[in-house]
């Protein structure tokens, strides 16, 4: 399980990042509401925090 969510993990964070990233230009370009950026990039966010820790940190006995 843990060997799936490593190689899962940093695909889901960046798609989480892309997702924050690009409604945020979408709402300043007047592309998109306001409601629909707070609704994805809370999303977004929360799929940042679940999956981040399984790639950003090191695992204590790869580095020995």
């Amino acid at each position: 399980m843990k060997s799936v969510l490593r190689k899962i993990a940093p695909i889901a964070s960046l798609a989480g990042l892309a997702v924050i990233l690009s409604f945020s230009i979408c709402v300043f370009r007047g592309k998109c509401e306001f409601a629909t950026y707070l609704l994805w990039t809370s999303i977004a966010t929360v799929v940042w925090f679940l999956f981040s820790p399984f790639w950003l940190i090191s695992d204590k006995r790869s580095e020995t």
